[in-house]
């Protein structure tokens, strides 16, 4: 059993052997930042002041130079010896914040060919406060689960959507494949992750792929209930192919009605000779020659999210803490 003592606070901790930090800190009561907890989306970031850690797989989501001033991700991290960290942020859990729901499916719609939306209405009574942009755990038959970003606003506490991209041998696909139906029950767990909008300060750019889009459209309708922000808000929204793009009409509605608001889909493999075209990262890249006082928040597959990161960065001078992302992990990534 070894010992981590949080730096500038007076919170202790126990890691027991085996255990991330990020594990060790949940069991302990306390919440640190995190999102994918596999390495690739960077959100549980931090500082080993002082001891020695251990990996069971060096993380991907960690410059060099990151790496060389003593960051890690304590979602992978495993301490060897006593430790001094410095975190982000630390918050005492609220043990009832998390719930676990029997849900039932009340509307399967297939907006695209790849992507259905499933909206969740949990039973009579039943509420569940979450942060705009949070996700869920859906428990499967085989005692595994599969991880989906809210696409509801947050004052919609009775019920939920869910965009899933149907993933060829997945199991959650296969079951909306060959057997969902309307009245089915889902074991659910929520809200998790750390992926939500902070204070506005700044000009908002959301850049996202496939369906990234679900926790910014959460977003996006959670600030038009509480009062739509006056700074600059931009969507990138990429995608192979203008399918793929499933609720263009809804972010063409929102660009309509706020002035404020820039919509913008970027295509990877078609030309249309209207919408953008490459890479999304790159086409903000285009657009933005610094973001040094803009505030990101990405989401969408790992590989978008760490180029982004890392090209925001290093070629836009973005600071690391305004940078905000949710990677989607396939089970091939793990």
């Amino acid at each position: 059993m070894t010992k981590v003592i949080v730096d500038g606070t007076d919170i202790v901790f126990e890691c027991e052997s085996g255990q991330t930090i990020l594990e060790s800190a949940k069991r302990a009561g306390y919440a640190l930042p995190y999102s994918c907890r596999n390495g690739v989306c960077g959100s549980c970031k931090g500082v080993v002041k002082e001891g020695s850690i251990a990996f069971d797989r060096e993380p991907g989501a960690l410059t060099d130079e990151e790496r060389s001033n003593g960051w890690t991700l304590f979602c992978q991290a495993r301490a060897e010896t006593d430790l001094t960290i410095q975190v982000t942020s630390i918050d005492r859990m609220n043990p009832d914040a998390v719930k676990k729901v029997r849900a039932k499916l009340y509307k399967l719609d297939r907006v695209s060919d790849d992507v259905s939306i499933l909206s969740l209405r949990f039973p009579a009574g039943v509420r569940v406060k979450f942060k705009a942009g949070q996700y869920l755990n859906i428990q499967l038959r085989d005692g595994g689960f599969r991880s989906y970003s809210m696409a509801s606003p947050s004052h919609q506490t009775d019920s939920v959507q869910l965009h899933v991209r149907h993933v060829t041998g997945g199991a959650f696909s296969s079951y909306l494949e060959e057997t969902a139906c309307v009245g089915d029950y889902l074991s659910i767990e929520l809200p998790l992750g750390s992926f939500y909008l902070r204070e506005i300060s700044k000009p908002l750019l959301f850049v996202v792929s496939g369906t990234g889009f679900a926790p910014v459209k959460s977003i996006i309708e959670t600030l038009m209930k509480s009062g739509f922000p006056s700074v600059p808000v931009y969507l990138y929204w990429g995608g192979r192919r203008k399918v793929d793009i499933y609720l263009a009409s809804l972010a063409q509605k929102w660009a309509s009605r706020f002035p404020n608001f820039t919509f913008v889909p970027v295509l990877s493999e078609e030309k249309n000779g209207v919408d953008r075209e490459g890479l999304v990262h790159n086409a903000v890249m285009d657009d933005f020659a610094s973001l040094e006082n803009v505030d990101v928040y990405v989401c969408g597959v790992s590989a978008m999210v760490n180029a982004a990161r890392k090209d925001f960065m290093q070629l836009r001078d973005l600071p690391g803490n305004s940078f905000y992302c949710d990677a989607f992990v396939m089970s091939s990534e793990l």
